[in-house]
């Protein structure tokens, strides 16, 4: 996988989720609220918009044969994730899904109403134009 989200410093607190048998979603993906409970991979549909699930504790086969399965989101502490190219996120600022595995200054009160962030930069993401990694405390939403 590309992008995935590497944890720094805990604690790390996993609730789980349900997804669906199927999908594929390895450990370190960001991922969206589906539904009541349900989670989905950054970048599995077209809009790539909603609230922030968590990001993958452990791998979640596409063969495992059940119609749904549970996986553990974490949904605290530090991770290392990726900023794209375009992105200008100063320290502090708070951060949400801009794609698949991708995270973006958060620019509309709207997408922090709507559950989007991710988190809170401790780090900036020195260079726009080129793709970037940028600490991010996502206990901070």
């Amino acid at each position: 996988m590309t992008n995935e989200a590497i944890p720094v410093n805990g604690p790390y607190v996993t609730q789980d989720f349900t997804v669906e048998s199927g999908t594929a979603i390895d450990k370190g993906t960001l991922c969206f609220i589906s539904g009541e409970r349900n989670a989905i991979a950054s970048g599995s549909h077209s809009q790539d918009v909603g609230a922030f699930a968590g990001i993958a504790a452990t791998d979640k086969s596409i063969t495992d044969g059940d119609t749904s399965t549970t996986l553990g989101m974490t949904r605290t502490g530090i991770h290392s994730l990726y900023a794209g190219g375009g992105s200008n996120i100063p320290v502090g600022a708070l951060v949400n899904l801009s794609g698949e595995n991708i995270v973006e200054a958060t620019v509309a009160e709207s997408d922090i109403l709507a559950g989007e962030v991710v988190g809170q930069s401790l780090g900036p993401a020195v260079a726009i134009g080129t793709p970037d990694t940028i600490e991010v405390d996502i206990s901070r939403t």
